[in-house]
């Protein structure tokens, strides 16, 4: 028998394409934790340290440039 997922619910907003098109009310959907959220990303800091892997996914420092070089 499987072991019930964990994970939590989220409200996502949903598109609404044309410039006059009416907005749409915001859906509730199921986020496993299994997935992992930087599954997909391959940038170079990602396969360094994992002090590199955590700069890479924090934003900056109000004040301080985004480039570091």
């Amino acid at each position: 028998m499987r072991a019930p997922s964990t994970g939590h619910y989220e409200w996502r907003a949903q598109p609404s394409y044309g410039p006059r098109t009416p907005t749409r009310a915001p859906v509730r959907v199921w986020v496993s934790d299994d997935t992992a959220m930087a599954a997909g990303c391959d940038c170079g800091m990602m396969h360094g340290s994992k002090a590199q892997a955590a700069d890479c996914m924090t934003m900056p420092a109000k004040g301080r440039s985004a480039s570091q070089g």
